[in-house]
Order: structure tokens, then C-alpha cells, then sequence
């Protein structure tokens, strides 16, 4: 299937319909690949954050698919709200961590496999927590790196759905932001950047939430 397909673009509302659609396709010479995951309903009801296993799950089939040597560009959009906290939380207090979704190394472990990855962004509505190991691995894995990109939706903003001619609204919706990255420590510190750095030179783009309060230690 589209065996010269070079770059491919997926919106929708389902992700197992996306790995459903990876697993069948036999494109070999993908090279950027472009997913959205939003509510693409008319409906304005909460539309669940996609479960970590999940997430994980996608990022497994993409080593096992026939463009894994090709594949140097991954745009991954993962939307999703959680019902507003209560105003009880006002209160009581700050709300507990343990009640929102986080996504961790082990989730995107399985994409270091893709030797070929020179950029990868990532935009979720919770937060993406990489230790310093990952991006060790990482700045192994993916010496032609030039952009690593965890980022946060943590605004309200329309909805853009990248279509063949342009990009088009489909309808704005404000939402209050359901998230507390704060409530969570970086898994990551300054010292976890340093491999980048020293291995990554091709490295342009940078948007990673770290523990900037430790300095690292200077080599004997």
C-alpha cells in the first residue's frame, strides 16, 4: 500500500484506529509522518487524554513498520481534557499529583529504534516527563537529531487540522486547562542535556521541561 508515499498526515479521533492503520500499511519510504489525535466531533463534551499504554503502543509500531530506516520526522498531537478539578481543590489544598495522567521515557522508549529521527514533537494536554537515561539513549539513538520538542497545550486556542491544500479551522473551543505540570518534579535536570550537546550537533530545536535548580557537576 502507497509505496511512494513519502509523507503522511492522519487526523483522528481514534489512536487505535491510527495503529490499525500502521499495522496494515506497507508505505517503505516514509520519511515524515504527522499525527493528530483531537475530537473531531460536533460534539463539546469531554474528550478523554489518550492512556499512556496506549501512547506506547503507537510508538511500538513504527520500528516494526517497513519505513523504520526512512522515518526521520514524527509531529505527535495528543488531545484530550479531564473534567475540571472541583472548586474543592481551592480549599483543600493544591490537587494531588496522583490524579493526573502523565506520559514517561518508557512510553517513547520503543522510538529510539529509529535511527534515522531527526526531529521529534510531541504537543500533549499532560504532561511528558523524559528522564535524564532517555535522553542519554537518545543522543545515542538519534545522532542527527536537530529538534526535540515536549510541549504542554496549556492555552486556550482553536483547533487547526492540517488538510491537503491548507490549514483549516474546524471551530474554537476555550478551555480551561485541566493540568498542573508544576505538581509533578521534571524527571529530567540540566545534567541530562548535556549528551545532546555533546552528541547531537545538529541540534536546532529544544522545548523540554527540566529541573534547572541542580547544576551539573564539572568533569574531573
Amino acid at each position: 500500500w502507497f509505496h511512494t508515499l513519502t509523507t503522511l498526515n492522519i487526523t483522528s479521533s481514534s489512536l487505535e484506529w491510527i495503529i490499525t492503520f500502521f499495522n496494515i500499511s506497507t508505505a517503505p519510504c516514509l520519511q515524515e509522518v504527522k499525527v493528530q489525535v483531537v475530537n473531531t466531533s460536533d460534539q463539546e463534551s469531554n474528550f478523554p487524554l489518550i492512556p499512556p499504554q496506549l501512547l506506547h503502543a503507537f510508538c511500538g509500531v513504527l520500528p516494526a513498520h517497513p519505513s523504520r530506516d526512512s522515518i526521520d520526522s514524527i509531529h505527535l498531537v495528543l488531545d484530550g481534557e479531564r473534567p475540571p478539578p472541583a472548586d474543592d481543590h481551592v480549599k483543600d489544598g493544591p490537587p494531588n499529583p496522583n490524579e493526573f495522567q502523565v506520559y514517561r521515557s518508557k512510553h517513547f522508549e520503543p522510538l529510539l529504534r529509529l535511527s534515522s529521527l531527526c526531529e521529534l514533537h510531541v504537543r500533549s494536554w499532560c504532561g511528558v516527563y523524559p528522564t535524564d537515561a532517555f535522553l542519554a539513549r537518545a543522543s545515542r539513538a538519534w545522532p542527527h537529531l536537530s529538534a526535540l520538542s515536549f510541549k504542554w497545550i496549556t492555552v486556550s486556542e482553536p483547533e487547526r487540522i492540517e488538510g491537503h491544500r491548507n490549514i483549516m479551522i474546524l471551530r474554537p473551543r476555550m478551555r480551561r486547562v485541566p493540568v498542573y505540570p508544576h505538581l509533578h518534579p521534571p524527571a529530567a535536570t540540566l545534567a541530562g542535556l548535556i549528551p545532546l550537546a555533546r552528541s547531537c550537533e545538529d541540534l536546532r530545536h529544544l522545548c523540554l521541561y527540566v529541573d534547572a535548580e541542580e547544576l551539573p557537576q564539572d568533569d574531573p
